[in-house]
């Protein structure tokens, strides 16, 4: 069974600040069925393939996520907090789920780091570990992703001027 990890895709053009943060969304999707499929595998999927979807979680969630969440809680927030008592809503509620997100995607990051160095242990119980993390996560995503892209970022595209949307992605750009 070959697991499809999606790559970060080359552009020759630079995405906006809403576009680079609706491709993060896509990989935190992406990554997440990888995880899903990883804690359900047939025995016998060769060690190569699990070696490279549970490295790609793992890099994933434990190195360019938290450059994403900066970019949310750095960039984004400072510039939009206090102009809107709606969107400071939705900011607050984004921060308590970050911190929501913590737990459960350290854990994550712990079992497929260990499955990326020792593929023969995604059996019985870290298998059984994995599967209850993704299923922790899942809607925890679901229902962060849905705010960010059906509330937050409509509210910021409206509220950013272009100077300041050139600024957010200059900081996006140089966090990775």
């Amino acid at each position: 069974m070959r697991l499809q990890v999606t790559p970060k895709h080359a552009r020759d053009d630079d995405p906006g600040v809403v576009a680079a943060l609706l491709e993060c969304h896509a990989r935190i999707r992406s990554f997440m069925e990888v995880a899903a499929r990883l804690a359900a595998l047939p025995d016998g999927t060769r060690h190569e393939d699990i070696v490279e979807a549970a490295t790609g979680v793992a890099s994933y969630f434990g190195e360019a996520l938290p450059h994403h969440e900066a970019d949310e809680e750095e960039s984004l927030r400072p510039r939009v907090a206090g102009r809107d008592a709606d969107v400071d809503v939705m900011l607050d509620e984004m921060t308590r789920q970050h911190e929501k997100l913590h737990g459960p995607t350290a854990t994550l990051v712990a079992l497929t780091g260990g499955v990326a160095t020792a593929p023969e242990t995604l059996t019985g119980e870290t298998a059984t570990r994995l599967g209850e993390t993704v299923a922790v996560l899942e809607p925890l995503w679901r229902e962060h992703l849905d705010l960010e892209e059906n509330d937050l970022f409509p509210a910021l595209e409206r509220m950013l001027g272009e100077r300041e949307l050139a600024d957010i992605r200059a900081e996006m750009r140089g966090r990775r």
